[in-house]
């Protein structure tokens, strides 16, 4: 029973307290007035100060020409050469509304000015709504906001000052010393140098223009990440992804999600989803579900190579050569294709198990397991080492060594087919024309007459050259003593029709560039309108030079 008292009596006594911690408030002070004028509004009191005024509530200093005190309210309203002080905080104005039972205020001017005399930062607007007890203020209309490095501009906006945090919204700008951004919203940490972005998102760093939904930047290390239809221009280069991080202290770029990366002066194309790129020097990694694309418009017959691996890296190599009696700077590419390597155009194809491009002298290798294949119209050729040689109008030549087979499709299941150690092909127009065979030649060739097929021809050469005409063989110089027999098809086994270790691999060629384009990939130019409008920005609002237009004067 007597516990029971006690917990009521307790209950009782913290309620009172309650009660009047909530009732008490502390009272607007007159600290200073030229002159007070008592004025009786229906059954209130106003007190009228004129002159130098200064009043003081719960901390907060407010110096003024004139107010109007409403004692029973705890409220008043100030006018002329208007400042307050509170918590590290000055605001200067033309006139002030200010409810001490809330402890908030609204003060109006041409350029109301706020100024935190300890993050050094300024604020000015016409109207700001500020909190004592917050130590915040508000805008509705416009702001426009400066500190030491940093200048910002935004139709609505907050800033707590407790915690050096800004929240803008409405067309909001920001000028750096080294970034300009436009967002819908934007949120500003000053004392850890981050940008929050949300909204129709254009950065501008230096010569970079990035484009997205939302994203951040350090303005102490300069790293930021962008996310949501991202497009990113570094000079000649366009990045589009869903989320792109860059790090500037080591200069590279991460990209995920649906990533291209175009390069606009060697007219390709790396599609991925997640890519490396290092920019001194170069390097691109593109390592999941990867695909590379260009257009090759030097060759009379103009192509498009579609490639995909299971990794791609691309890695520049600057190089000086002199021409003409002056030193030439140049740039030149390797390029690896690594794991389930294939690739289509309309007059080549390959399967391979390792792709190098020597961008140095424009030889290519292929690699394989077991062999590397590549494919010209009805002919297939494969070897345990393959190596060609990319000139002005594409492949010129190519150069086989050990355990080389040829095939060309006669008709249906038949098969022209050529085997030796070493083989040079040479190519005019991306077609094969001429095949020269070294070491341990067997030939093996479907004879026809009138279309009818009436045996196998079966040639021993160490040493032989095929004029391919429409890929198909049309002429054959043996060099050498060769061994020749002719069989009717009718007296030949399946070892007489086909060279010992020759198949043809049907099932590994790409039969068109949808085999080679990733599922994820349905669009092939999904960026393209991405690219329209980043190219726009950049014309119109990019380049290190430029300096951010302000809509409002201070």
């Amino acid at each position: 029973m007597v516990a029971h008292v006690l917990r009521q009596t307790c209950l009782v006594v913290f309620l009172v307290a309650s009660i009047l911690s909530c009732r008490a408030s502390v009272d607007v002070s007159i600290k200073r007035a030229r002159s007070m004028k008592p004025l009786q509004i229906g059954e209130r009191t106003v007190h009228r100060l004129l002159g130098d005024v200064l009043l003081e509530h719960d901390g907060a200093v407010m110096h003024c020409d004139s107010a109007y005190l409403f004692q029973e309210n705890n409220m008043f309203r100030a006018y002329g050469r208007v400042v307050i002080l509170s918590k590290g905080l000055r605001i200067v104005g033309d006139s002030l509304y200010y409810e001490g039972e809330l402890g908030t205020g609204r003060i109006f001017g041409r350029n109301v000015e706020l100024r935190d005399t300890v993050q050094n930062y300024t604020l000015w607007s016409d109207v700001l709504d500020y909190d004592t007890q917050e130590n915040s203020v508000r805008f509705s209309t416009w702001g426009r906001m400066r500190s030491e490095k940093n200048e910002l501009e935004s139709l609505r906006g907050e800033y707590l000052a407790n915690q050096s945090l800004t929240i803008l919204s409405g067309e909001v700008r920001f000028q750096g010393e080294e970034l300009r951004s436009f967002s819908d919203t934007l949120e500003y940490n000053s004392n850890a140098g981050m940008l929050y972005l949300w909204g129709n998102i254009r950065m501008y760093r230096l010569e970079q223009v990035g484009l997205s939904n939302k994203g951040w930047y350090n303005l102490n290390t300069k790293d930021s990440e962008l996310r949501g239809n991202v497009a990113f221009r570094d000079k000649g280069e366009h990045f589009f992804s869903d989320r792109l991080y860059i790090d500037s202290e080591k200069k590279t770029l991460e990209a995920t999600g649906h990533v291209l990366l175009e390069d606009s002066v060697r007219q390709d194309r790396t599609y991925s989803e997640h890519l490396f790129y290092w920019s001194e020097p170069r390097r691109v990694v593109a390592d999941k579900a990867p695909m590379l694309y260009r257009v090759d418009s030097a060759s009379s017959q103009p192509d498009t190579l579609y490639m995909r691996a299971e990794s791609f890296d691309v890695k520049a190599e600057a190089l000086e050569r002199e021409a003409q009696g002056s030193v030439k700077r140049d740039t030149v590419y390797h390029i690896w294709a690594l794991g389930q390597v294939r690739s289509y155009r309309n007059d080549f194809q390959i399967a391979c198990d390792t792709l190098y491009v020597n961008g140095r002298d424009s030889l290519f290798t292929l690699q394989g397991k077991p062999y590397p294949y590549l494919w010209n119209g009805k002919s297939q050729i494969s070897a345990e080492h393959i190596a060609g040689y990319l000139g002005k109008q594409g492949v010129d030549s190519m150069h086989f060594e050990d355990k080389v087979f040829v095939g060309m499709q006669d008709r249906g299941e038949y098969y022209n087919q050529m085997t030796g150690l070493v083989m040079r092909a040479y190519l005019y127009d991306n077609k094969l024309r001429i095949i020269r065979m070294e070491g341990e030649g067997d030939v093996i060739f479907f004879m026809r007459e009138d279309e009818d097929l009436i045996g196998v021809n079966r040639i021993k050469s160490p040493r032989y050259k095929i004029e391919v005409v429409d890929n198909e063989a049309s002429e054959a110089v043996f060099y050498t003593t060769t061994e020749s027999v002719m069989l009717p098809l009718a007296e030949t086994q399946q070892e007489d029709r086909v060279l010992y270790g020759f198949k043809w691999r049907d099932d590994l060629r790409p039969k068109s560039k949808e085999e080679i384009i990733p599922s994820w990939l349905q669009d092939l130019n999904f960026h393209t309108t991405l690219r329209a409008r980043i190219d726009a920005c950049y014309e119109k609002e990019g380049g290190a030079a430029r300096k951010m237009s302000w809509r409002h004067e201070i």
